[in-house]
C-alpha cells in the first residue's frame, strides 16, 4: 500500500503550524515562559521545512528539496533549546548551529568529491533529530525531581520522535527510499510523517501543560514563602506547626519550638542601610538550612525573628542545635561586605507538651528567647529551666 508523499506530509505541515501557534499563545499566557517561544519558533520552522519538502516533490525542484532538508536541521535542536530555556540554561550558539554546519559540510564534501550530494545531507538532517532528541530527554531527565508530573509524557514523545527518525535513517541506507518517490505507508520513513504529526501536538501539549504547571507551582509557592528568605511565611509556619504538633501528640512524641531574634538589628539598618540588613536577614536563614532535616519546619515569624518547629527533638536536643546554628551565624557574619558587624542572634527553646496548645509553647520559647537578651544576648535559653523570673518581669529588649 502507498500514499502519494503529499497525502503524507500535508498533515504534518499543518499540524505543526498549529504548534507553533498553539506555543506562542501559551508563551504570552504564561507570563513569557521561553521555553514556548523556542518551541514555537522550531515548530514553525519545521512546518516550513516540510512545506518545501512538499512542493519540491510535487514540483520536482531539488533546490526545495534541499531548502527543505536544510531548514530542519535547523529546527531540531530549537527544540532542545526550548527544554534547556526551561530548566534555566542557555543553549550555545555553537551547538544550536551544529546540525546545519553538519549538513553544509556534508554537502561540500560530496559536491568536492564528485559524488552525488543528495543523500547524505538528507540523511545529516534526518540524524539531528534523534541526538536532540536524547539531549532533550536527558535535560527533562535531570530535573525529574521538581515534581513536574508532565516531562513524563513529553519525554515519551521525544523518544518515540526520535526512534522514527533512527527508522527513518536505516531506509534512506538501505536505499529503501528514493527522494522525490512515494514512500511505503508501512516503512519507517513513511512513519516519519506520522510521528512528526503525533509529536507536534502531544509534544506541544505536554510542554505547555509541563510549563502551566510549573507556573502554578511556583504560584503556590510564592503565597506560602517569605520572599525575602525563602523560609515558610508566617501563615505557613503556623499551619504546619499544628500539623505536626497534633501528629507528635498522637504518637507521644515530643515537639520542640525554637525562637531566634538576631540582636542589634536595628543598628545594621542604621548604619548600612536596609539592603545590608536584608542580607542578614537572608544570610541567617541561609544558616538555618544547613542544619535543617527533612521533617524541620522553619519560618520567619516576622522583621528579624524566626522559628523552628523539630518534631521527635527533645528540649536537650533542640537546645543543641540551637545553639550549633547561633555560632555557625556569628562566624559566618562577623563582617559583611568588608565591615566588621559582629552579628549575633538569641534563641529561646520551649518543648510543645501533648497537653498544651502550640500557642503556649510559642509562647514559653518567645520568653526564653528575651530572657536570652536580657542575660547578655548571643545565648540560647530553655524555657522553665533557665527563666530567672516570671514573663512579666522580663524586659524586653531590642
Amino acid at each position: 500500500m502507498h500514499f502519494d508523499p503529499l497525502t503524507l506530509m500535508l498533515p504534518s505541515a499543518f499540524v505543526l503550524l498549529f504548534a507553533g501557534i498553539m506555543s506562542s499563545c501559551g508563551y504570552y499566557r504564561l507570563r513569557g515562559e521561553k521555553a514556548l517561544l523556542w518551541w514555537s519558533a522550531a515548530s514553525l520552522l519545521n512546518a516550513l521545512s516540510v512545506s518545501l519538502l512538499i512542493m519540491g516533490t510535487a514540483w520536482g525542484e531539488e533546490a526545495l528539496l534541499a531548502a527543505g532538508s536544510c531548514i530542519s536541521t535547523v529546527a531540531a535542536p530549537l527544540y532542545w533549546a526550548g527544554i534547556r530555556g526551561f530548566n534555566g540554561r542557555k543553549a550555545p550558539a555553537a551547538v544550536l548551529a551544529s546540525g546545519i554546519a553538519a549538513w553544509v559540510a556534508t554537502t561540500l564534501l560530496l559536491q568536492f568529491a564528485g559524488q552525488d550530494p543528495k543523500f547524505g545531507p538528507m540523511i545529516v538532517s534526518l540524524a539531528v533529530w534523534p541526538v536532540f532528541a536524547v539531549a532533550s530527554m536527558a535535560e527533562l531527565w535531570s530535573t525529574r525531581n521538581n515534581g513536574l508530573v508532565y516531562r513524563w509524557p513529553l519525554i515519551g514523545f521525544l523518544a518515540l520522535h526520535g526512534f522514527a527518525y533512527l527508522g527513518g535513517i536505516h531506509d534512506a541506507i538501505n536505499g529503501y527510499f528514493a527522494i522525490g518517490a512515494a514512500p511505503p505507508l508501512l516503512s519507517w520513513f513513511g512513519m516519519v510523517h506520522f510521528d512528526t504529526i503525533v509529536f507536534a501536538m502531544g509534544g506541544t501539549t505536554a510542554l505547555v501543560l509541563m510549563a502551566r504547571e510549573r507556573h502554578e507551582q511556583t504560584s503556590i509557592e510564592a503565597a506560602n514563602i517569605d520572599p525575602l528568605t525563602g523560609a515558610a511565611n508566617r501563615r505557613i509556619l503556623f499551619d504546619g506547626a499544628e500539623r505536626l504538633h497534633q501528629r507528635c501528640s498522637e504518637t507521644n512524641s515530643p515537639l520542640s519550638v525554637v525562637m531566634f531574634d538576631l540582636d542589634h538589628f536595628k543598628r545594621i539598618n542604621d548604619t548600612l542601610g536596609h539592603k545590608a540588613g536584608d542580607k542578614v536577614i537572608r544570610g541567617f536563614a541561609d544558616v538555618m538550612r544547613s542544619f535543617l532535616r527533612a521533617n524541620d519546619l522553619f519560618g520567619r515569624y516576622g522583621g528579624e525573628e524566626f522559628v523552628l518547629i523539630l518534631p521527635n527533638v527533645s528540649t536537650k536536643a533542640a537546645y543543641a542545635i540551637a545553639d550549633r546554628a547561633r555560632h555557625a551565624f556569628s562566624k559566618s557574619y562577623s563582617h559583611l561586605d568588608g565591615h566588621p558587624i559582629g552579628m549575633t542572634v538569641s534563641a529561646g527553646v520551649a518543648l510543645a507538651a501533648p497537653d498544651n496548645t502550640l500557642d503556649t509553647a510559642l509562647a514559653a520559647a518567645d520568653t526564653a528567647m528575651y530572657a536570652a537578651k536580657q542575660a547578655g544576648r548571643n545565648r540560647v535559653m530553655c524555657a522553665g529551666s533557665a527563666l530567672s523570673g516570671s514573663e512579666d518581669n522580663i524586659v524586653r529588649i531590642a
